[in-house]
């Protein structure tokens, strides 16, 4: 229960950073700046990182970076992340920033399945986590942004996180381990050929 309130606190704390980064009329190429920093800065919040940041790459995957429901449309604009190697464990906090446009409807929020994948090398899933995020919709503006905190992924420990990759989006987590293997397919089958 404590995990769940601190997430959602930090979430509407990271939700209200990234309103006012959003606010005025900053072109595109600002916006994606500050949903970067934003995510970032969610990220590493409380967590301590060993000397080199050994960490996996965070990747939102391109076929599920949006989501579509009746009152609005959701679309990932950043994510970030960061770890604490705990010797026994690394400990993975994914940040997501993303931007709700409202359809018209009178909703004043809109729920979304979210995966997080974190594969090795090889494509093997080694983490999964699933979530359901809800993203604020205000009926006076068509846009608005929404923040989600992944905190306490567990993770084996490695040496170095090289080639491990955090794959992030829309949907349940199966579509996303799928995605990773088949895009681990011709890189194991160029290894086997060698």
């Amino acid at each position: 229960m404590s995990t769940v309130m601190r997430t959602v606190g930090r979430a509407a704390l990271g939700l209200a950073v990234v309103v006012g980064c959003f606010a005025g009329a900053a072109g595109a190429a600002e916006n994606l700046r500050s949903s970067k920093a934003v995510a970032a800065k969610l990220a590493a919040g409380g967590v301590t990182s060993r000397v080199g940041r050994n960490c996996p790459e965070v990747i939102v995957r391109k076929e599920a970076d949006a989501y579509a429901a009746a009152p609005a449309q959701l679309s990932l604009l950043s994510a970030a992340r960061d770890c604490a190697n705990l010797g026994a464990e690394t400990i993975l906090r994914v940040a997501l920033v993303g931007r709700a446009t409202a359809n018209g409807s009178a909703a004043d929020a809109v729920t979304a399945p979210i995966a997080v994948t974190v594969v090795d090398p090889s494509g093997k899933a080694v983490a999964v986590r699933a979530a359901r995020i809800q993203a604020p919709l205000k009926p006076a503006e068509k846009v608005s942004h929404f923040s989600y905190l992944v905190d306490e992924v567990s993770l084996p420990p490695a040496r170095r996180y090289a080639g491990w990759k955090v794959l992030i989006g829309f949907g349940e987590p199966g579509a996303t381990s799928q995605a990773a293997q088949a895009a681990a397919a011709p890189r194991l089958q160029t290894a086997a050929a060698r």
